[in-house]
């Protein structure tokens, strides 16, 4: 995929990445040039003399064998999702291309775009083809490169040439070293390694790929997580991917961690040099592992997916106006703007939600200058993204109806720029529409707080501190230390603000039902990413004032020193590698070296295949019945056994895209399996006269009982190993 990291740079940098076009004193001198591989080689020494920590222990041959063991499996699944993503991103690149009339300014807008566009092309491709079942392998090909060809006629996709800048050697070893660790996690590992995200996302996606229809946009496979947590736009984005290859959706949500590598690292170094200058993109590509979205990259979820098109978002708005004057014209929606908007929405309504606080805090703070590009971009994502709201309630709407819900956003768009454009915006100066955010800001805090006493308490409990670097520098960022001529502290503190809002209004919702526990849950959890990501920035652009102040000589580099060394070795003992706090690169990537070398499932069958070779006869024999027709995409399954977790039964939706309901002794109902389908052994017999195809009973830790209930129902034996039993409906 084509990208700017720090070894190459477009012909002419774009206004947005100037910054205050003040040049770094230190940056690209020789000096940087020491500190930065003097950071390096620090970097492997911590990591070599962490192979014997009790938490992070490892060994570099034994991760070398981890990671050749896997790679006749791994690197070609790596390169064809590579390729697939990259013609993916083209596409959806040439789409957006087509609507704005006007090429990208920089080629990390086109990459970001293109991504954005992607999900938008590929959510599209569910509704029309997935409702009738033509979501096959040649099918979206076929679509995907008429589209691609279609930007032929659009030249050039990006304004500016591609060029490489030779100078940047030390800048781009640190980096690449840096962001290593999550790529070596995924050549280790031929299953996504997230044990939520198997559930949550892998498995709507390989149904896509194994049925290539749905019955509805509400169609999750898995009995474990319910459709609340089913993301349109990230299940349409992987089920493309592992469509188009042909890979199980497990390995190909794997290998896109390259992809996504590539797609974060553009982001960040977009929205920090748009935010506080061009030399704050370099440092945010190492500002950025001390958020925890970077030890999360690995796993591929659907909020580090979603959160480049945030970044997009906030980039874009960050653009001059007389940029943005030469690229839309008036009474237009600002097409890009919405697509990101709506596309992270669509990756993660939590993310999406987030983003589109912070843009409509940004535009009461500044109507004169962001409302007629905001205001139809939020309007245009509501109406976009109703379906993925109908889902979440528990709702079943027909695939189309996706496709209603788009066009009604362009409509809605086009009518919104007209109306907006009528407006005399001008008149409302910043100042005056700040005050008067603040006090509205502040009086919803107060109706809170009468309203819920305790609201605020515990909305400061689950405020995340364990990112004092961050937030430190954000802290430092808002008085000044970080100058900035784009709005970059007005971003900081919209997106801080929409954070902390979000923190407040959750601790005013009741725990009694289900859904509240859920939003108590989810929301602080989603907020625990949000939070240190919006900073990143903020520590970027402090970080490149200093390189850029003045001062004695021997200053700068002793305070950029300091930053290195706090983001790159551990100064303590490591925290876990799930706990929600800043990890030192060290750490990170000694822990990502320990998962190649012993395989993310520890406790499960494989540690490296989630299931053991006797639960992959029956996957496989599940599958065969698939192939030959016997096994549809309306057909159900009951799986009989112990549990529901994981690691002690077949996760069959996972691996098959089958739907499934689960018969447990351990069913529970909580936010955690609020899928509707785990049902206790008592209730066995009802289920079997519920229509179901066919039953898989896992008999450990079972009564004979159960397979006699299940031969007494008429249900036939057809295949059977010391895993697990298969039967098939009576005629």
């Amino acid at each position: 995929m084509p990208i700017c990291p720090p070894g190459m740079s477009s012909s002419t940098p774009s206004d947005a990445e100037r910054g205050s076009g003040q040049r770094s004193r230190l940056a690209r001198s020789p000096v940087e040039a020491w500190l930065l591989l003097g950071a390096g080689a620090a970097l492997l020494l911590e990591v070599a003399l962490r192979q014997g920590d009790p938490l992070e222990g490892f060994t570099f041959g034994g991760a070398l064998a981890g990671i050749v063991s896997q790679l006749p499996v791994t690197f070609p699944a790596a390169v064809a999702v590579s390729i697939a993503a990259t013609l993916n991103v083209l596409a959806g690149a040439v789409v957006l291309r087509r609507v704005r009339r006007t090429a990208y300014r920089s080629w990390s807008d086109l990459v970001l775009a293109g991504f954005g566009g992607a999900v938008l092309l590929d959510a599209l491709l569910v509704f029309v083809l997935g409702g009738v079942g033509l979501f096959r392998p040649v099918v979206l090909a076929a679509v995907l490169l008429v589209v691609c060809l279609a930007g032929l006629g659009a030249r050039p996709l990006v304004a500016l040439s591609f060029g490489v800048d030779r100078s940047n050697f030390a800048r781009g070893l640190l980096v690449a070293l840096v962001w290593c660790g999550p790529l070596l996690v995924a050549l280790a590992s031929p299953v996504v390694p997230a044990a939520d995200v198997l559930p949550n996302h892998v498995a709507p996606a390989e149904h896509l790929r194994v049925f290539g229809s749905i019955a509805s946009l509400a169609t999750y496979p898995s009995p474990i997580y319910g459709a609340s947590r089913l993301f349109l736009g990230y299940s349409a984005l992987m089920g493309t991917l592992a469509t188009l290859t042909g890979l199980p959706a497990a390995l190909a949500v794997a290998a896109f961690t390259g992809p996504l590598l590539v797609i974060s690292a553009v982001a960040a170094r977009r929205l920090a040099g748009a935010a506080f200058g061009r030399e704050a993109g370099f440092w945010a590509l190492l500002a950025f592992p001390l958020a925890f979205t970077f030890v999360r990259l690995p796993d591929v979820r659907d909020s580090v997916v979603a959160l480049p098109l945030a970044a997009l978002t906030f980039a874009l708005l960050l653009v001059p106006d007389r940029v943005h004057s030469e690229i839309e014209r008036a009474g237009r929606p600002d097409w890009l703007l919405a697509a990101a908007l709506t596309a992270a929405t669509l990756v993660h309504p939590l993310v999406g939600v987030l983003t589109a606080g912070s843009v409509a805090i940004l535009t009461m703070a500044d109507p004169a200058r962001l409302a007629r590009r905001a205001i139809p971009a939020l309007l245009a994502t509501a109406v976009a993204v109703l379906p993925q709201l109908a889902v979440m309630i528990g709702l079943e709407p027909a695939p189309l109806l996706g496709l209603v819900a788009f066009v009604a956003a362009v409509f809605v768009a086009l009518v919104a720029a007209a109306s907006a454009d009528r407006v005399a915006w001008s008149r409302i100066e910043a100042r005056w529409a700040t005050g008067v955010t603040i006090v509205a800001g502040g009086l919803v805090v107060l109706a809170i707080v009468v309203g819920v006493p305790d609201a605020l308490g515990q909305a400061s409990q689950s405020l995340n501190p364990a990112f004092p670097v961050l937030f430190a520098a954000a802290v430092l960022a808002a008085v000044g230390l970080a100058p900035t001529s784009r709005g970059g502290r007005r971003l900081l503190f919209a997106s801080l603000a929409a954070g902390g809002g979000a923190l407040l209004l959750v601790a005013a919702v009741p725990d009694s039902l289900l859904v509240g526990q859920s939003l108590r849950y989810e929301v602080p959890k989603a907020v625990g990413y949000w939070l240190p990501w919006a900073c990143v920035p903020a520590a970027a652009g402090l970080v490149a004032a200093v390189a850029r102040g003045r001062g004695p000589a021997f200053v700068r580099p002793a305070l950029v020193g300091a930053f290195l060394a706090v983001v790159l070795l551990s100064l303590g003992s490591p925290a876990p590698d799930s706990a929600q706090a800043s990890h030192a690169v060290a750490d990170g990537l000694a822990h990502d070296l320990r998962t190649a070398e012993l395989g993310y499932w520890q406790g499960y069958p494989d540690v490296r295949l989630v299931v053991d070779a006797s639960g992959r006869q029956v996957l496989a024999f599940l599958r065969q019945e698939v192939s030959g027709g016997r096994l549809g995409a309306d057909s159900q399954l009951l799986h009989v056994a112990a549990s529901y977790q994981g690691s002690t039964s077949l996760p069959i939706a996972d691996f098959t895209g089958i739907e499934e309901t689960m018969v447990c002794a351990d069913a529970t109902t909580n936010i955690f399996t609020a899928g509707g389908r785990i049902y206790p052994v008592a209730g066995l017999a009802a289920e079997l006269h519920d229509g179901f195809a066919y039953v898989v009973l896992e008999p450990a830790d079972l009564p004979r009982a159960v397979r006699a209930a299940i031969i007494a129902a008429g249900y036939r034996s057809v295949f059977a190993n010391t895993s697990a039993e298969v039967f098939v409906a009576p005629a």
